[in-house]
């Protein structure tokens, strides 16, 4: 009897130092990270969370009802821009990374989703379908002190990146295939098809553009089969297809 309970209570031991190693690796859904100087931005759990970049505890920065999504650093690293959907809408919103009353910067009925910053930081860049007679998107900037926002001479576009002397943009004209829309719940992973996503690089004001690849040097994350993660587009290799 005395073996079998200690047989028991050993047994018992076991699976409960098992249970405390399964829970301390317990990986954690963080997602849609961003970078400063300092900080790394991410969402989870439907909120924006910064951490440092030399690690440590990691302070939540949102707690609205809504999800909050998409967090991305003015060039200065002080605010932080993302997507809230809250009030059944979804909207650009600022916050600073210290902290504070989240700040709206769109107040259009369609999707507003943030995708950057103007170089100066004093606009947020988003998507939208506010101004579109078909199913795509363009990009737009609202100035971050509020006002009239104003669409980016593009046809179309779904993200986007302004350089910083703000002479040219690098942009997807659709969305990649296994992006998430607001408006459009799709997942098209591995599609080639007509609406395969592309990388163009674009002047301002010029628009003169050219496709990517073949590239200078840019850098785009790619899902190939069995795989997701961030591949150069190299000069030297022109014929390289990495398609989104």
């Amino acid at each position: 009897m005395r073996l079998n309970l200690l047989h028991r209570l050993a047994t018992a031991s076991v699976f409960a130092l098992m249970a405390a190693g399964a829970a301390q690796a317990a990986p954690q859904i963080l997602q849609q990270p961003a970078l400063s100087r300092d900080l790394i931005a991410f969402t989870y759990g439907g909120d924006i969370w910064t951490v440092a970049r030399t690690g440590g505890r990691a302070t939540r920065l949102t707690t609205g009802v809504g999800a909050e999504s998409g967090p991305m650093f003015s060039p200065d690293g002080q605010t932080l821009a993302f997507t809230g959907d809250y009030d059944g809408n979804v909207d650009v919103f600022t916050v600073p990374v210290s902290g504070g009353v989240p700040k709206r910067i769109t107040w259009h009925p369609a999707p507003d989703v943030a995708t950057g910053w103007s170089p100066d930081g004093t606009k947020v860049v988003f998507r939208s379908d506010r101004a579109a007679g078909n199913r795509y998107t363009q990009l737009f900037q609202a100035p971050v002190a509020g006002g009239q926002a104003s669409v980016l001479p593009l046809p179309m576009a779904h993200a986007g990146q302004i350089s910083p002397d703000g002479g040219s943009i690098a942009y997807n004209p659709l969305a990649p295939g296994s992006g998430f829309e607001q408006n459009r719940y799709v997942s098209w992973g591995n599609y080639r098809g007509g609406r395969v996503s592309t990388i163009w690089l674009t002047s301002l004001p010029g628009l003169d553009s050219q496709q990517i690849p073949p590239g200078r040097g840019v850098g785009l994350l790619a899902g190939l089969p069995g795989r997701q993660g961030l591949l150069p587009v190299e000069p030297e290799r022109p014929g390289l297809d990495l398609r989104l």
